[in-house]
């Protein structure tokens, strides 16, 4: 049985085998390896922030070391848990992405951190609303108007923040 080995290097393993009889093998080429049991620090900094009625940008900091690669899960009932629970979203090692072709709705995130040896660290969450599209117009009231010999002031209010344009003519057809 081969013994257990604490996280580390090692650089001088070598195998030697014994039969029944007694006979002992030369000593195998010596081995050189790396024992990691230990998670990479989870990302930091992590945010979700709609840009649209679509789309959710996603942006984190990397750990700095003993880190190869992040993976964002997405939920649209509750924070993932696992790298495996909830919607695979991405994996890289970059520090951003667009999350893109989302209804209107809530939607939970967790982005994990990987090293090279396929170690995952703890979570870390953010969550973000992509709003319903707006389909309504504006509606126009309190429209009012003053003239004097040179000059005319029309003014009125919209429901909604929006961008007024004014038609006016010397008859119904609009000029």
């Amino acid at each position: 049985t081969p013994p257990a080995f604490a996280d580390g290097s090692y650089t001088q393993i070598n195998a030697v085998q014994v039969d029944p009889a007694g006979n002992t093998s030369p000593a195998s080429a010596n081995l050189s390896i790396v024992i990691d049991t230990t998670a990479p620090s989870a990302p930091t900094a992590f945010t979700a922030t709609p840009t649209g009625t679509s789309t959710i940008a996603l942006a984190w900091v990397n750990p700095v070391t003993d880190f190869a690669s992040s993976t964002i899960r997405r939920s649209t009932t509750t924070l993932p848990t696992s790298i495996t629970d909830g919607t695979q979203v991405t994996n890289t090692a970059g520090t951003s992405h667009n999350d893109t072709g989302l209804a209107a709705g809530i939607y939970y995130y967790a982005i994990f951190a990987k090293d090279a040896v396929g170690n995952i660290s703890v979570r870390a969450t953010s969550s973000a609303t992509v709003a319903a599209a707006d389909t309504t117009p504006p509606t126009i009231s309190s429209i009012a108007s003053s003239t004097t010999q040179t000059t005319a002031t029309i003014s009125w209010t919209t429901n909604e923040a929006a961008t007024s344009t004014l038609a006016y003519g010397l008859t119904t057809s609009y000029g």
